[in-house]
């Protein structure tokens, strides 16, 4: 028996050689999970850092989120808000029942700060979360990349949404599963 993993793109698919024959097995990484053959997660960065199981440093968490120091450091202050249970991205229903919160603690961390979730499939990682910004940018890439403004498909401002939706409108936004 022999295994190997082999990687395209951003997906890890992972293969056991047995008597000959090749057999695909359950997992397939993208963005940060790792899910089983059924799309079910079985695995996630996040969901690991806010459970603790990382050495990654929390700066604040409650029973609904953790937040941490973003490793892309595109402004002076960068910080991740996650939620503590699985949720894919900002298009999930589960956003708007947890984005007031997300805001609020945005908002205890850093006042005024720039608050954005990124558009699939322009997120980094597939677990929802909230990058809180405050200026001076890293670099004018950072500056176009993370800060509102027109035209900007891949960008979403937090504030806006929660202003938009006010948790009874969820008509545009699609299902996705959520994983403990």
């Amino acid at each position: 028996e022999c295994s190997f993993a082999y990687r395209s793109w951003n997906r890890e698919y992972h293969f056991t050689l047995c008597m000959g024959a090749c057999f695909a097995t359950c997992c397939q990484k993208w963005k940060g999970v790792e899910y089983d053959e059924q799309g079910e997660v079985v695995n996630c960065l996040f969901c690991d850092i806010a459970a603790g199981r990382t050495n990654r440093h929390l700066i604040k968490e409650d029973d609904e989120c953790a937040v941490f120091q973003s490793k892309a450091e595109d402004a002076e202050t960068h910080l991740l808000i996650v939620p503590k249970r699985h949720v894919k991205n900002w298009k999930c229903p589960e956003t708007l029942r947890l984005l007031p919160h997300f805001v609020e603690v945005a908002d205890s961390l850093a006042p005024n700060s720039i608050l954005a979730f990124h558009n699939p499939p322009f997120n980094s990682i597939d677990h929802l979360h909230m990058h809180v910004l405050v200026p001076p940018w890293r670099n004018s890439y950072a500056q176009t990349k993370q800060n509102h403004g027109p035209c900007k498909f891949w960008h979403v401002d937090a504030r806006k949404l929660l202003q938009d939706h006010a948790l009874e409108d969820s008509s545009s936004i699609e299902m996705c599963s959520e994983q403990a």
